[in-house]
């Protein structure tokens, strides 16, 4: 059966864009088997990006199976300057929708 299914295009945060997403330059990511409390325990540079659990997100294509996962960002004090304390900040899913494209595509089940 055709059917149509709607998707999300999360903006990709190198891209120059009215959102506030794309302040977020070292990406969005996802998990579904990490809570906040264990990333904030993570370095970035050193464990956050290479751990199989995260999946930066940026510019990629998402639907609504994603829900129910987590959503974070990391702010870095090299971009905000030497007063900011680096920090990661969560996004909820709704926060990540209103910044997404819609997008329906049409796929065969």
């Amino acid at each position: 059966m055709i059917t149509t299914k709607t998707v999300y295009r999360v903006p990709n945060l190198f891209e120059k864009s009215h959102c506030f997403l794309s302040d977020l330059l070292c990406g969005l990511w996802c998990t579904n088997t990490l809570t906040m409390e264990d990333i904030k325990q993570m370095d970035f540079y050193k464990e956050t990006q290479y751990n199989d659990q995260c999946k930066d997100i940026s510019g990629k294509l998402i639907d609504n199976s994603l829900k129910d996962c987590l959503f974070f960002t990391f702010l870095d004090k090299i971009h905000y300057g030497d007063d900011f304390e680096s920090k990661y900040i969560e996004i909820t899913f709704d926060e990540l929708i209103a910044e997404c494209k819609k997008v329906e595509i049409i796929t065969f089940e």
